[in-house]
C-alpha cells in the first residue's frame, strides 16, 4: 500500500476539519460554483457544498478523490469530484466559477515557481470580474527566517497512530519527511515542497491581475505577521 493510499485513510482523522477555516470561506465567497483545488479527502468541498454552494473538488491523487466520492454518497451531499492536477486546470477552460479555492498547503507541492505562475494565472483566467482566489499555505517566512526543521508531531491514541513530520532545507527547496506510525505499521514519504513567501506570492498575484490582495495569519481574520502559522490569500480580480 502507498503512502498516500493510508494517509487517505487516515486524513481525516491526522487533519480533522476545521469549522473556523469554513466559516471564514463562506463568510467571503461570491454566490455561484466554487473550484477546490488539491481538495485532498474533500473536507472543506463537502462542508461548503453541505452549505448550498455548487462545488468541484480536483486532486491529483486518485485515492484522495475516490475518498471525496465516498464521503458524499455516505452523506448524500451533491458534489462533482474530478481527478485532475492542478496545473493541468486549464482543462476547466470554459467553465466559470465564482470562487477557487487552494487550501492546506496544496500550492507549494508545485515544482517550481513557473508552475506556481502558471496556476494563478489560470485560476485568473477562470474567474469572473470579482471573482476571488483564496490560497492558504504554511508560513514559509517563518520557516525560512526560523529555520525551522519540524512540526509537532500528531498523536491520535484511539487508533494508535502518530505522524512526524521533518523539513530539510536544501537548494531553495524544502525536504518534506513524512513518517505515519498506524499500530506496528510504519509509512515513510519525502516529497520536496516549495517555500513561496508572502511577498512572492503577492507579486505573482499581481502580475497575473488580481487588484485587491489580502493576508491574514489565521481564520480568525488575524493580521498576517511573520510569527503567524500560515498565510492566507483573499484575492479579488
Amino acid at each position: 500500500m502507498s503512502f498516500y493510499e493510508k494517509l487517505s485513510q487516515y486524513y481525516d482523522i491526522i487533519f480533522p476539519l476545521n469549522q473556523k477555516s469554513v466559516d471564514f470561506i463562506n463568510e467571503r465567497v461570491n454566490k455561484g460554483s466554487i473550484l477546490d483545488l488539491g481538495a485532498g479527502t474533500g473536507n472543506h468541498a463537502l462542508a461548503l457544498a453541505k452549505l448550498g454552494h455548487k462545488v468541484t473538488a480536483t486532486d491529483l491523487d486518485k485515492y484522495m478523490i475516490d475518498k471525496v466520492i465516498e464521503k458524499a454518497v455516505a452523506n448524500d451531499i451533491a458534489i462533482e469530484a474530478i481527478q485532475l492536477p492542478m496545473e493541468q486546470i486549464e482543462l476547466l477552460n470554459g467553465r466559470s466559477f465564482s470562487t477557487i479555492i487552494c487550501l492546506g498547503n496544496s500550492l507549494v507541492h508545485l515544482k517550481d515557481f513557473d508552475e506556481v505562475i502558471q496556476v494563478i494565472n489560470n485560476t485568473y483566467l477562470l474567474l469572473p470580474k470579482n471573482g476571488k482566489l483564496f490560497i492558504q499555505i504554511v508560513n514559509y517566512d517563518r520557516v525560512l527566517h526560523d529555520g525551522v526543521t519540524e512540526l509537532p508531531i500528531i498523536k491520535r491514541d484511539e487508533e494508535e497512530l502518530t505522524f512526524k513530520r521533518t523539513y530539510k532545507h536544501h537548494d531553495n527547496k524544502i525536504i518534506f519527511q513524512g513518517l505515519l506510525t498506524v499500530g506496528k505499521q510504519t509509512f515513510k514519504n519525502e516529497v520536496s515542497l516549495l517555500p513561496i513567501t508572502s511577498d512572492q506570492l503577492e507579486i505573482i498575484l499581481k502580475k497575473a491581475g488580481f487588484t485587491s490582495i489580502l493576508k491574514y495569519g489565521s481564520y480568525k481574520a488575524e493580521v498576517f505577521s511573520l510569527h503567524s502559522p500560515a498565510i492566507i490569500i483573499e484575492a479579488t480580480k
